[in-house]
């Protein structure tokens, strides 16, 4: 390297040194601005709570949640200084009893022991089987306890119920988090019970559809998802959704889920030797290949010092500027929701004998209801000699009305049997939204349902069908009864109308035939028959494909084959459908496609593989 070499390249590290100088002393004077402002802003809050005078509050708080009484301690109340309730008697916001010297919150009582009682003992018991926790959950998400929101996360969890190596609520809540369809997982193999033999997994989980493997290996806990089914084949198998996962680990890493980053085709291993199996296991090649980087400019740590100074410089700004504001915005919802609770006018109620208290502000919430009408001042209505207004209704549900003017959503106890004595009240006093919600919950249809989960689509494919009195039931799962031809047809030939609701992936498909299903090998002609589309790659909205021409090709019937529906065919479900790769979508044959789509438009690929179908046949 001559001189004029060297001189060039000692005037170039000096100008990256300046460069890189100059733009971390920018960054710091952006951040010193922004640290004087938040100091003012919090500077600002503070004076202005000071403002604010304190009330004087004895040691016990009579108060009247929704008209039911409660008699607790100031010491209670504020025992969680997160919570709305702590921020109420805080003395920073002007909170007054009512004349009769209770502070009134416009909320359902029905379930506030349970609340008192958590920030008492700091512990939520609660009945065994109780079918309230939506809406105590609720409450619990109004009066913004966290610690008492945890505890109902994991009381309603029900998953993983049956592992005795997932015992950990929190880990059984993350593993059902991870999963592409939280739901409810049944045992099917248990080592120590079942046997340790290979042989023993493959005759327990061999075509049983998606699977989750949890294993202990001393105190470590790990395992893996597959959307596939197991086998005894001696082969890979594609996968998409499968992942592995970590629960518990010597280097005491939290909960981590590790998901598919290459070679999807190996993604897990079926050999009727070995117990579960995933992957290839070439990761220590990947790790070899990432340690060679070596002999780097040194200009280059120059401009990675750099760069990493600026980046935690910006990391400090932005967490400040979020902690600002999301105490902002903190203050602003508390000091809303305490002036709704508190200070709004207090109307009480007698609705067929049962007594209520809420605000105006709670009952004139739609407008377009009777009750809004009631109380607009339009009308000359007056309260009884006691005081309460009273309302010619059966009062039995009516919380569950007061409550969805409150919060906007209809939460009601598991199993509710009572939703068409809700739904008479909900149209006496014309709440729209209510009606909708009900509407909702009282769908019957697909219930049974573990792929169609989302009940505006249920409703949806319902709305296709045609008209029927009868309820549809569930006659053949494959991830249940297993993913062959003659499985299909050994529960679903020969039982009238059926809609098959198939799964492949993310995506959600099938069809409707108002025909029986048969082994006999031939075409048959329908009239009402449709395809439809839930979830697509496309992200089209849901659609429903009717029969274009060739009616008399409608749906075919073969001994080998799952639902087949069109002549092309439009819509084949094969043999085997988890594994073989052979079922395909060629749509346009005899069924309508949307307009600009492909006839691939279910999966975005010809061929695809079943991760689980279902038939639902009308009960006779």
């Amino acid at each position: 390297m001559n001189e004029k070499s060297i001189e060039e390249g000692s005037s170039l590290n000096n100008q990256v040194f300046k460069d890189a100088e100059n733009q971390i002393k920018e960054v710091c004077e952006v951040l010193q601005r922004e640290a004087t402002r938040l100091r003012q802003e919090q500077e600002a809050i503070d004076a202005m709570s000071k403002k604010i005078d304190h009330v004087h509050l004895s040691s016990t708080i009579n108060l009247n949640v929704g008209g039911r009484r409660f008699t607790t301690s100031l010491q209670t109340l504020t025992k969680d200084p997160d919570s709305m309730l702590a921020a109420m008697f805080s003395g920073k916001f002007e909170v007054k009893p009512s004349e009769d010297g209770a502070f009134f919150i416009d909320r359902d009582g029905e379930h506030f022991r349970f609340i008192l009682n958590y920030l008492r003992d700091g512990e939520l018991i609660i009945p065994e089987d109780a079918k309230f926790l939506k809406e105590l959950e609720a409450e619990a998400k109004f009066y913004q306890i966290q610690g008492l929101l945890e505890e109902l996360k994991y009381k309603g969890l029900k998953c993983f119920e049956e592992s005795v190596i997932l015992t950990n609520v929190r880990h059984r809540s993350t593993l059902n988090g991870w999963l592409p369809q939280p739901g409810k997982w049944q045992l099917l193999f248990r080592g120590f019970r079942d046997g340790f033999t290979a042989q023993a997994f493959h005759s327990k989980c061999d075509n049983k559809g998606p699977t989750v493997t949890i294993v202990r290996s001393g105190n470590n806990i790990f395992g893996g998802f597959t959307e596939n089914s197991w086998n005894s084949q001696n082969e890979y198998l594609h996968c998409s959704q499968s992942f592995l996962f970590s629960m518990v680990n010597p280097q005491g890493v939290d909960p981590i889920k590790m998901p598919l980053a290459k070679d999807h085709q190996y993604a897990i291993y079926c050999n009727s030797c070995h117990g579960p199996t995933f992957g290839r296991g070439h990761d220590l090649q990947n790790m070899s290949e990432k340690s060679i980087e070596k002999g780097s400019n040194p200009n280059n740590q120059v401009f990675k010092d750099a760069e990493n100074q600026i980046k935690e410089v910006c990391e400090v700004l932005q967490r400040e500027a979020t902690r600002l504001r999301q105490e902002q915005e903190a203050i602003d919802a508390m000091s809303k929701k305490i002036d709704h609770v508190h200070l709004s006018s207090t109307i009480n109620l007698n609705v067929g004998g049962r007594r209520f208290t809420t605000s105006l502000q709670t009952l004139t919430k739609d407008p377009d209801s009777m009750l809004a009408a009631m109380f607009s001042g339009k009308f000359e209505v007056r309260p009884s000699e006691d005081g309460a207004f009273f309302i010619d209704r059966d009062g039995k549900h009516f919380r569950f009305i007061l409550n969805y003017l409150r919060d906007g959503e209809l939460i009601v106890p598991e199993g509710a049997k009572f939703l068409k004595e809700l739904e008479a009240e909900a149209k006496f006093y014309q709440i729209k939204g209510l009606l909708e919600d009900l509407k909702y919950k009282m769908l019957k249809y697909f219930k049974e349902s573990a792929i169609l989960m989302n009940v505006e689509q249920r409703s949806t494919l319902k709305g296709w069908l045609p008209p029927r009195d009868s309820e549809w039931h569930l006659l053949f799962r494959a991830s249940r009864d297993g993913f062959t031809a003659q499985a299909f047809h050994s529960k679903c030939d020969n039982k009238g109308p059926t809609v098959t609701i198939v799964r492949s992936g993310n995506n959600i498909f099938g069809g409707f035939t108002e025909n029986s299903w048969n082994s006999q090998g031939n075409y048959l002609h329908c009239s009402q028959s449709f395809l439809f589309s839930m979830v697509n790659p496309q992200g089209v909205a849901p659609s429903k494909m009717p029969l274009a021409k060739n009616q008399q090709n409608a749906i075919y019937c073969g001994s080998g084959n799952g639902p087949t529906f069109g002549g092309g065919h439009d819509l084949f479900v094969s043999d085997s459908a988890n594994t073989s790769g052979s079922s395909y979508n060629n749509l346009g044959h005899t069924y309508q496609l949307p307009t600009g789509q492909q006839n691939s438009f279910f999966t975005g690929a010809r061929n695809f593989n079943v991760t689980d179908y279902e038939v639902f046949g009308i009960y006779q």
